[in-house]
């Protein structure tokens, strides 16, 4: 009962804080003018992720108070960091590089606060090696968190993408959690389930015509508290978790991904803001944002029930999935380049 009510009440709660959060962004003119590379056309208020992660913030603040713990203090820090930062970006706009910087110091704080007798490293007699091992690991994780963090943030392009993924996925993510361990009160699950609330609360204001955009302000946190998450249960619960974890996640790393790659093997400055990721061709092909966002929810919601079924599965079943589910996705991905192309030879010839 616990879980659904802190579901339901971060549901009602981002509903019901959308309606004047919309309005103050109106009126103190915080708003995303539409540019050359911009998928809309009508000045749009921006910063309505304020109140998806106010949500989850009370949601957190309520853990520490019932049960202290470092890792819950550490959220707290970054989230409140990381949003500040990008708040300030949406207003004003801050440099790339001092938002990796902020992002950066962000996860060392949350890596931090992780408890590295649990990482799976200390059979290792060595003092010197182990040293090294726990330097590399503290570094990939906190490669992971910025990088998760910065495919969150680029993904939230078009209506709804985005608080679909933090609403399907968030709640994919904390039945795996549940399932894996059995445990349906743990504090990771309890933040997914208020996470996923929040992002469908505020889902109608965003989808299918946004009467305000998630922003930056509530992009980055999220994709810094799922990685950071994803991170600890995997270290915590055990490692496999991680298979239907990035299954849920796959859309956001693969599409962020090959889009990086492709810019930085041509020599463009990937840290300029462009158009170039699958769902954004499939807008500039013709579809429309709710149409994009329902096909990506469809194809969220199928492999999320997949990674859900193999939570207890053998590894090789595990990567047996996840080789189909990069398969269905790379199809769609492909679909959507091939109607890109065919709709850009069109214009071309007119």
């Amino acid at each position: 009962m616990s879980q659904l009510a802190i579901f339901g009440a971060s549901l009602v709660a981002s509903l019901l804080i959308g309606w004047p959060l919309s309005a103050a962004l109106n009126k103190f003119r915080i708003l995303d003018r539409p540019k050359e590379r911009s998928s809309h056309v009508v000045p749009t208020p921006r910063g309505g992720g304020i109140g998806i992660i106010s949500v989850v913030i009370f949601t957190i603040v309520a853990f520490i108070v019932l049960q202290p713990n470092r890792l819950k203090f550490a959220i707290i820090i970054v989230v409140f960091l990381v949003s500040f930062v990008s708040l300030i970006d949406d207003i004003r706009g801050v440099s790339a590089v001092f938002r990796f910087l902020t992002q950066t110091i962000a996860a060392v704080i949350l890596v931090g606060s992780f408890d590295f007798n649990i990482l799976g490293i200390e059979f290792f007699s060595d003092k010197n090696l182990l040293s090294l091992l726990r330097v590399l690991k503290f570094s990939v994780f906190v490669f992971l968190i910025v990088g998760y963090t910065n495919a969150f943030n680029f993904m939230d392009g078009i209506n709804g993408l985005a608080a679909m993924q933090a609403g399907v996925g968030g709640l994919a993510m904390a039945i795996v959690v549940g399932v894996s361990s059995w445990c349906w009160d743990s504090p990771a699950v309890l933040v997914l389930l208020s996470i996923s609330g929040a992002a469908f609360g505020f889902l109608p204001h965003n989808f299918p015509n946004a009467r305000m955009f998630m922003g930056d302000v509530g992009s980055a946190p999220l994709g810094m508290i799922f990685a950071a998450i994803s991170i600890w249960v995997c270290c915590y619960e055990g490692y496999n978790l991680l298979v239907p974890i990035v299954i849920i996640n796959v859309n956001f790393i693969i599409d962020t991904s090959v889009t990086l790659l492709r810019r930085i093997y041509r020599g463009d400055n990937w840290l300029e803001p462009h158009c170039e990721h699958f769902y954004q061709k499939l807008v500039r092909s013709g579809l429309s944002h709710a149409q994009v966002t329902r096909y990506a929810a469809l194809l969220l919601t199928l492999t999320s029930l997949m990674a859900i079924c193999i939570v207890h599965e053998k590894l090789e079943v595990q990567l047996a999935l996840l080789t189909f589910v990069l398969v269905l996705w790379g199809v769609f991905y492909r679909l959507s380049e091939v109607r890109f192309k065919r709709r850009t030879k069109l214009n071309l010839s007119r």
